[in-house]
């Protein structure tokens, strides 16, 4: 309920959606309640998956899926965690002042080495907590996934490995700052 009455009050913008993407519970009355709360507001959009830590990538594609079928216009696509406050006004400042085609912003992490090599074991990709795609990347990412193997870091597996295989700007890093409640480098201010 905070991101609804905080952040998320830019969504009554006409130029800008928002929602929540979660799959389905074992529980059946949280599934109940999630079902209430979505007919009262209307801003969820759910998987046919358990939501679990586990299939976060089968939760990133099924936003992918959900943007190509019904925001295939969509000039760019934030994925957040629900944990994450979102500066919006920034962050469409940033989107007004970039005109950029097939790329991820995010904060990028150079790949992970290998225990036993000096060779990166995945490509460079932007982390999971939050990162911005523009539009036009979003029906390839969502058709290379399906036909890709499963890959449970849904960061690593979508901004990383599919982005690498359609050519797709590596992850670009937003002007660095520190943030002082996680100490590390964020989206220069925007989250």
């Amino acid at each position: 309920m905070s991101i609804r009455q905080t952040w998320m009050h830019y969504a009554s913008r006409r130029d800008v959606g928002m929602a929540f993407v979660l799959g389905r519970s074992e529980d059946w009355k949280l599934n109940k309640a999630l079902n209430k709360e979505n007919y009262m507001y209307g801003d969820m959009i759910r998987g046919h998956f358990i939501d679990s830590y586990f299939n976060l990538t089968l939760k990133t594609i099924s936003s992918l899926e959900w943007v190509d079928a019904h925001c295939p216009h969509a000039k760019y696509i934030l994925k957040t965690d629900d944990d994450m406050f979102i500066n919006v006004p920034r962050l469409l400042e940033f989107i007004d002042g970039h005109k950029d085609k097939r790329t991820i912003y995010g904060r990028v992490v150079d790949g992970q080495q290998s225990d036993r090599s000096s060779e990166p074991k995945f490509p460079k990709y932007a982390t999971g907590v939050a990162y911005l795609l523009t539009g036009d990347v979003v029906h390839e990412l969502y058709m290379q996934s399906l036909s890709s193997s499963y890959f449970p870091q849904e960061d690593i597996f979508i901004t990383g490995i599919m982005a690498e295989r359609l050519n797709i700007t590596s992850a670009t890093r937003l002007a660095s700052t520190k943030s002082s409640h996680t100490n590390s480098t964020n989206f220069g201010g925007y989250f």
